[in-house]
């Protein structure tokens, strides 16, 4: 009786081990498990790129927020669009069509539509242009299809859509200081009825360019189109900081550093990447020139910083959430990423590794051990 006690107790000890080295297979294979579970993770990335496109997504009580800011001694500023009302210029307006006007009522009816403003350089004079962008406010749910710097011509593209006309000051607008020189202006696609004639151009390919000496109130101010293109001649970007040209801190969705080209029933694809990184906590992402940056959803959140690189592009320094960054030559077929999952949502990633590492040992471990002893066990009860 003694020696089937003893027995049972020795069973009852194996039995105990198996229960415990059970238990810290099951933890084990728990912590390899929430490892491969993807989790969202903060990331920031810097990328130089030809063209960016995005739509902001602003807070429910902001109707508007200013992108750019004080753009000066611009060479020529356009407006392609469609406009409801007519846009009402004061001043003294040189042409022969015009005769002694100082109001101009300008129609803008179709989506090729345009006006622009050009100063006239005076000769022998060194003076800046006086033309600036005081300011562009852009409304929620604005699209930025595409915003474009193209060095060889120093030229800034904004091309935008909206889902309705914006209002005035509280949609997307736009304040342009003309200043106080002759401007050179150019209409394309507009509508005039000056001294009892009526000038039309609908196909948008017979401009009218006349001089144009701006009033004493020189400041012009338009809720833009519903859909259109800003474009921007600059100066020289040689020792100008181009950093406050844009305001920043713009809350943005659907981002992309690319571009569609399309023919006819076919499209493809271009990144307009030059160079880039991704950075998600002490992990590190190179992008190299024309590789496609994804990122799975909610992705880029922020535009930070934006400015502008000379003879290269836009440089893009953004933040969001992703639970994987991915770059390759093919969108569809990545080489490299970036992951997270729900362990390293609190801890850092160095420490991530240490424990997936240990747990993948533990587990390989228990179960060589469960192998050797198992059916031991079994004959040793036996």
């Amino acid at each position: 009786m003694q020696v089937f006690s003893v027995k049972r107790i020795h069973l009852l000890k194996r039995h105990r081990q198996k229960f415990f080295n059970l238990c810290l297979l099951i933890v084990f294979i728990i912590i390899l498990l929430v490892a491969l579970v993807p989790g969202t993770r903060r990331f920031e990335v810097q990328v130089l790129a030809k063209q960016i496109g995005f739509e902001t997504a602003l807070p429910t009580d902001e109707s508007n927020r200013r992108f750019l800011n004080s753009i000066r001694n611009l060479d020529a500023f356009s407006l392609t669009g469609s406009y409801p009302d007519p846009i009402v210029l004061m001043g003294q307006f040189n042409s022969k069509e015009f005769g002694d006007l100082t109001e101009l009522a300008i129609e803008m009816p179709y989506d090729k539509s345009q006006i622009e403003f050009q100063p006239i350089k005076e000769t022998n004079s060194d003076l800046p242009h006086e033309l600036e962008v005081l300011a562009l406010w852009l409304q929620d749910r604005t699209t930025v299809d595409a915003l474009r710097y193209v060095p060889f011509s120093r030229r800034l593209d904004l091309q935008f859509s909206h889902v309705s006309p914006p209002p005035m000051n509280e949609g997307s607008f736009f304040e342009l200081y003309l200043g106080q020189q002759p401007l050179q202006l150019t209409l394309k696609g507009y509508r005039l009825s000056v001294v009892g004639k009526a000038l039309e151009d609908p196909d948008a390919n017979q401009p009218l360019t006349f001089t144009y000496q701006p009033g004493i109130t020189a400041e012009l101010a338009l809720a833009l189109p519903q859909s259109g293109i800003i474009s921007l001649s600059l100066p020289q970007l040689t020792d100008i900081d181009t950093l406050p040209w844009f305001w920043g801190d713009l809350p943005v969705s659907k981002i992309a550093f690319s571009t569609e080209y399309r023919r006819e029933t076919d499209s493809l694809d271009r990144s307009t990447i030059i160079t880039g990184r991704v950075r998600m906590g002490e992990q590190e992402l190179d992008i190299e020139s024309d590789q496609f940056l994804t990122l799975k959803e909610p992705g880029i959140q922020w535009l930070r910083y934006l400015s502008l690189v000379e003879n290269q592009g836009i440089e893009v320094r953004a933040m969001g959430e992703t639970s994987l960054a991915q770059v390759g030559l093919d969108p569809d077929f990545p080489m490299r990423d970036l992951n997270a999952n729900l362990i390293s949502q609190w801890l850092r990633p160095d420490i991530v590794v240490a424990i997936v590492s240990f747990s993948g040992a533990m587990v390989a471990s228990l179960i060589s051990w469960f192998v050797e002893n198992l059916f031991k066990a079994t004959d040793d009860d036996n």
